[in-house]
C-alpha cells in the first residue's frame, strides 16, 4: 500500500521540459516583477518571491495550460 503511493506521487511529480514560449513568458514575469530583488531591499523577500512565483504558475496554466508545482520552476 505504501508503495502505491510512493509511486503515484512520483508520476504526479513528473516535470516535463518547457518550450521557448514558457520560458520567455516566464522570465519576462520574473524580471517584471524583481524577483532577484536588484532594485532595492525588501521587507520579507521569501514571502514576496513566494507570492511571484504563484503569479508565475498562474500565468502559465493560463497561457498555455501547463500545471507545474513551484519547486519545479525553482530549479
Amino acid at each position: 500500500m505504501q508503495k502505491d503511493r510512493e509511486e503515484q506521487s512520483a508520476a504526479v511529480k513528473k516535470a516535463s521540459p518547457m518550450s521557448k514560449a514558457e520560458m520567455v513568458d516566464m522570465v519576462f514575469m520574473l524580471e517584471k516583477h524583481d524577483y532577484e530583488g536588484k532594485k532595492k531591499n525588501y521587507e520579507r523577500p521569501n514571502t514576496r518571491k513566494d507570492l511571484i512565483l504563484q503569479k508565475v504558475i498562474e500565468l502559465l496554466q493560463r497561457k498555455h495550460d501547463v500545471n507545474c508545482s513551484k519547486d519545479q520552476l525553482r530549479k
